[in-house]
């Protein structure tokens, strides 16, 4: 079986399956179909922001190696849009289609939320200069890094007509949340590093595992968290957390290292394993062995998946990845659906 829809994945967790049909979405698929999800002969294709249900946003070189934004839901065609002039750097998306944008070359920086052709403002800290990530969430809180004044990075959380909201410590970082508000994070321990974890407004620190440092990287609406031991060491894991215990996932054949992207709803994992030096796109469902998503996807000539960027609730796989035509590769992005 393989469902199909554009519907927001609010509504699409609410459901049982496809047409009434109960599925089982943290089980591991029999196959995927890939689809790209880049404009056609685009070059040097960046994925910029990624929603819940895995629509996206992302830029590209067009034919004339002139900049451009592009946009695609699952299911749908990739399409060409115009933003506003203020939008710079595009940062977030939610399910509803709003998007948070920034003016980095203005000073100070400024950064909005876009929706429906209206533009609105976002207030930040007085002397603050954006960071890496600026995501929106589907009840439209924004999630940024900020260097403030001359100080060290910190996650904040953002909305409209709000003040500004310090989430971390000095030197911490946001990285992702979930649809209930649930954020994954980073703050400094010391000399090392560890996770955090805000659940329910109330924030945890998980502390070392093995020894190591550890960094948030996703968390679901149940509050747990997948996440990476330090990326500084040769045999980097990837981990969940969950009411404080933390559980190192396996490692594919031949990997020395593996990272945790995203989970979703279903606690399906997402990110990638190193193998013999190159990054493989790699799931993990849970009680099952890792998937390479290769191994499991009838892909075109050329094409290589690199990293699971985000698994949808409905197992829809959204992966960054190459395509090489006459010994030129390109960067690119595709969907894979399952199979079940």
């Amino acid at each position: 079986m393989r469902c199909q829809s554009a519907v927001p994945v609010v509504l699409l967790a609410m459901v049982a399956g496809c047409g009434g049909s109960k599925s089982d979405f943290s089980a591991q698929p029999t196959s995927f179909s890939a689809s790209s999800a880049s404009p056609k002969d685009a070059k040097s294709v960046v994925l910029n922001a990624i929603a819940r249900d895995g629509r996206l946003l992302g830029t590209y070189l067009d034919a004339k190696n002139k900049p451009a934004v592009f946009g695609w839901v699952p299911d749908g065609q990739s399409n060409t849009i115009v933003t506003p002039t203020e939008c710079k750097v595009i940062a977030g998306i939610n399910e509803l289609g709003a998007v948070s944008c920034a003016d980095t070359a203005s000073k100070p920086a400024r950064m909005f939320q876009w929706q429906g052709g209206a533009l609105e403002g976002i207030q930040l800290p007085k002397d603050a200069v954006l960071d890496s990530f600026g995501a929106i969430t589907y009840n439209s809180f924004f999630l940024t890094n900020l260097h403030v004044g001359a100080g060290q990075t910190q996650g904040y959380q953002l909305k409209i007509n709000e003040k500004p909201r310090a989430l971390t410590a000095a030197g911490g970082t946001v990285s992702g949340s979930s649809l209930s508000g649930n954020i994954a994070g980073t703050e400094p321990l010391g000399a090392n590093k560890q996770a955090i974890a805000v659940i329910n407004s109330k924030k945890s620190a998980l502390g070392l595992l093995g020894g190591l440092s550890t960094s948030g990287a996703s968390i679901n609406d149940a509050g747990t968290l997948a996440g990476n031991q330090d990326s500084e060491n040769p045999t980097t894991r990837a981990f969940t957390w969950s009411k404080g215990q933390f559980t190192l996932l396996p490692v594919p054949a031949g990997a020395t290292r593996t990272f945790a992207l995203d989970i979703n709803n279903f606690g399906v994992v997402c990110g990638y394993a190193v193998i013999n030096g190159q990054s493989e796109a790699c799931v993990w469902y849970p009680k099952k062995a890792p998937v390479l998503l290769k191994d499991l996807t009838k892909l075109e000539a050329g094409v290589k998946l690199v990293s699971a960027r985000l698994v949808t609730p409905l197992g829809i796989v959204v992966c960054e990845g190459t395509r090489t035509v006459n010994n030129v590769t390109n960067s690119e992005v595709f969907g894979l659906f399952p199979s079940f």
